[in-house]
């Protein structure tokens, strides 16, 4: 039996059983299906929930009581939070989420208030009142819920939630840590800037498919991967596309150069066909993978939906191939 030990409010208790400290939490029949799969979870990231048990005929789930500060606090006291302070919160996250992806579970609300760093300095999920299991065959989700500036634009009743909407919430959090701004204030800057971009795109396919992709980006970060991305075009998004795009583009642009070289040999020919080959596969390049992000600093496009923004930029990249073509016709 459980010793009431504190209200905290009306839906949350602080109890004590077997010399041991616990929150109850109270869940409603919705929330009952997420809390039975988490009892089943055994990772140090995720604040365990042990048990769901009835109290004064109300439903509540057992979770241990973490003893330590919320994110929130201790952003509050150490920001901007550096940068490997941040990658090891964040690959803790990571870890507690790709627990709970692989129950079909999405938190749906990964905030500081939502996180609690231990006294021991291990980083907790706590908060799953808001998280659901996705459903096949399902549209998009009947309630609009979570934090504004964390929650996903998937969220607002577009299409059903899934576990890339715990990917943006995970990137806009780390943006914040680093800044103190989110995202559509202000990026992060180097490595960690270009990963919050990719988590935070507004078409969830352009996101990381999973929490360990995501882990494993922040791993992967060394001085040469980072210089590559933040210099070559194609790859500073970290965009699957974009990057395929860019491959293709850059086998097919130096097999032109060659061949100029191949068949030409007056070095004013040669120098006049590179600029017509750049123009022709260079431009258009750029137009398509939103080089430099364009397409936010021309006020007018800014404005205009996703949809029609990627309408604009095909639009512009056939144009330009086709003049590019008639240059080298």
């Amino acid at each position: 039996m459980y010793e009431i030990l504190k209200d905290l409010n009306p839906d949350l208790k602080l109890a004590m059983k077997d010399e041991k400290i616990w929150i109850l939490k109270r869940i409603f029949p919705d929330d009952a299906d997420v809390y039975r799969k988490l009892i089943g979870i055994r990772n140090e990231n995720i604040a365990s929930v042990s048990e769901i048990i009835t109290l004064d005929g109300m439903t509540f789930a057992v979770r241990e009581y973490v003893q330590g500060i919320s994110l929130d606090e201790y952003i509050e006291k150490n920001k901007p939070v550096s940068e490997e302070e941040t990658k090891r919160i964040i690959l803790g996250i990571c870890s507690g989420l790709s627990s709970i992806h692989k129950l079909g579970i999405v938190h749906r609300d990964i905030t500081p208030s939502n996180i609690i760093i231990s006294d021991d300095s291990i980083v907790k999920i706590i908060d799953f009142g808001i998280s659901r299991t996705i459903k096949e065959n399902k549209g998009r989700d009947t309630m609009i819920l979570g934090t504004a500036g964390y929650a996903a634009p998937e969220q607002f009743g577009f299409s059903q939630t899934g576990i890339r909407a715990d990917i943006f919430a995970v990137g806009a959090l780390m943006n914040y840590m680093l800044t103190g701004c989110m995202p559509n204030e202000k990026y992060a800057d180097g490595f960690l800037g270009d990963i919050v971009r990719k988590s935070t795109q507004i078409d969830e396919n352009n996101r990381y498919e999973s929490a360990e992709e995501l882990a494993d980006a922040i791993r992967a970060i060394n001085p040469f991967s980072q210089k590559f991305r933040t210099i070559v075009p194609g790859f500073r998004k970290g965009i699957k596309s974009h990057k395929i795009g860019a491959s293709v583009f850059y086998i097919l642009y130096i097999s032109a150069v060659l061949l100029e070289f191949k068949i030409n040999s007056s070095a004013i020919d040669i120098f006049l066909n590179i600029l017509v080959w750049t123009f022709f596969f260079m431009i258009p390049f750029l137009i398509f993978t939103d080089f430099l992000c364009w397409t936010e600093k021309i006020r007018w496009i800014s404005q205009l939906t996703e949809g029609r923004k990627k309408v604009l930029k095909t639009v512009l990249t056939v144009a330009s191939v086709f003049i590019g073509s008639m240059f080298i016709i």
